[in-house]
């Protein structure tokens, strides 16, 4: 479900180069928090990294893989 380690830089470089806003997220920024339902923009995560039925979003200037249905943060990019 996952990123790996060998592809979080290179996932990290493509999310910082589509130069997307960053939503600030006021909340505790942890996995497992629900991203509000209006106002954030979810991404699809490109197919090289062999992650399906999530998506990513950019937040507190962090690239976050997110469970779509329900909002919540699987996995912060650092």
């Amino acid at each position: 479900v996952m990123l790996g380690v060998e592809d979080r830089p290179p996932f990290r470089e493509d999310v910082v180069h589509e130069r997307r806003p960053s939503y600030r997220y006021n909340g505790e920024f942890i996995v497992g928090a629900v991203l509000p339902d209006s106002g954030l923009t979810y991404y699809d995560i490109p197919g090289e990294y062999h992650v399906q039925g999530y998506r990513y979003a950019y937040v507190n200037d962090h690239a976050v893989l997110v469970d779509p249905r329900t909002r919540v943060i699987v996995q912060i990019i650092d």
